[in-house]
């Protein structure tokens, strides 16, 4: 068995019957998964090439496992809703923001940059102090990419207390206008992170779960 990391694009010549079998592979096991999901029977080698890392293990000369580098890992969890505690005067234009100032340095300006052009959103880092007692970013779902080096983005409408887990959340409570500005800025940050020519910096280390 070999491990072979391999570029996304423009493979070396003396790489490529690696990067072919990669992508069969990738191909097979892809084409299954979508077909199982909703019944589509295409997908284009463009999204193979898009990726920037492909990890690949072979045995001999066929790859029979494969892994891609994620850039980023944008978690998005009740967005809908408006936090009953929040007493500024911008409650109808805000989401919390998780995870800003951890792992990469190009996470703020990113998400900045791109809400600053077209939503417009207030970015409230509350939950990114160090002496906030819910410490979402250690215990939510972003959190097992974020213990093996991916940088995170949280996006979160701060509902712990109102009907957080209560049956009582029921969908007329959504702010549907605001839902869809909050998963527009989402959307438009994930487009830009997913075009760069390069990965995020990794250049902040890990936080300690410890208080």
């Amino acid at each position: 068995l070999r491990f072979v990391i391999l570029p996304g694009s423009r493979p070396a010549k003396q790489i490529k019957s690696d990067y072919q079998s990669a992508y069969r592979l990738w191909k097979a096991v892809w084409l299954d998964a979508f077909k199982a999901l909703d019944g589509v029977d295409r997908i284009f080698s463009d999204d193979f090439t898009r990726q920037d890392f492909i990890g690949a293990l072979f045995y001999e000369e066929t790859a029979i496992g494969s892994v891609f580098f994620h850039k980023v890992d944008l978690n998005t969890d009740m967005v809908g809703r408006i936090d009953t505690e929040r007493k500024t005067g911008d409650t109808l234009n805000y989401v919390y923001v998780i995870g800003h100032d951890k792992l990469s340095s190009d996470l703020p300006v990113i998400n900045e940059s791109t809400n600053n052009k077209n939503t417009k959103l207030v970015l409230d880092y509350k939950f990114d102090d160090p002496n906030d007692p819910n410490r979402i970013y250690f215990r939510s779902d972003h959190y097992n990419f974020a213990r093996k080096g991916v940088p995170i983005l949280f996006f979160y409408d701060g509902m712990l207390k109102a009907d957080y887990h209560q049956p009582t959340d029921t969908v007329d409570k959504i702010s549907w206008d605001l839902y869809e500005k909050r998963a527009r800025m989402i959307f438009n940050t994930a487009w830009e992170m997913a075009n760069r020519d390069e990965m995020l910096k990794r250049d902040i280390p890990l936080p300690s779960t410890a208080r």
